[in-house]
């Protein structure tokens, strides 16, 4: 009977040395399918960026948000907004700030310029009281200088 389990153990630890790299690749491939879909999930479901036709319009439009790297003075603390422009635009970038219940939680313009062929980060001031975690949607509209 010990033979008979010896025996066992030798052909599972057998088919290991054959098939085990074989499946631990299989179980790390399929981890890193869930951390990838994880991180697109986070990415997506992000602040939505609303682009008025306008932006179009003038030839640019606004592709991504981030709030301000911590550590910001305060005077200074807002979202950062990436302008990417097919042509050469200035003006004014109004935007308006929602909550998840798509209610306004506020507004400011800020002036911009950007050359043809041209992406640029822009800081957007946000007032002390607007909460980067509450806000859901930011809307664009540009207004000619």
């Amino acid at each position: 009977m010990a033979s008979e389990k010896i025996d066992l153990v030798k052909g599972v630890g057998a088919a290991l040395e054959e098939k085990g790299g074989a499946a631990a690749e299989s179980v790390t491939s399929g981890l890193g399918s869930i951390v990838s879909g994880v991180k697109k999930g986070v990415a997506k479901s992000d602040k939505r960026v609303v682009n008025d036709a306008s932006l179009a319009a003038a030839g640019f439009q606004v592709t991504a948000v981030q709030e301000t790297p911590p550590g910001t003075e305060l005077e200074s603390r807002g979202i950062d907004a990436y302008l990417v422009a097919e042509r050469k635009v200035a003006g004014l970038l109004k935007v308006t700030v929602y909550d998840v219940l798509d209610k306004e939680i506020g507004r400011t313009k800020i002036p911009f310029a950007l050359d043809a062929e041209q992406g640029k980060y822009f800081r957007i001031p946000l007032e002390q009281q607007i909460e980067f975690g509450k806000i859901e949607k930011l809307s664009f509209v540009f207004q000619a200088s």
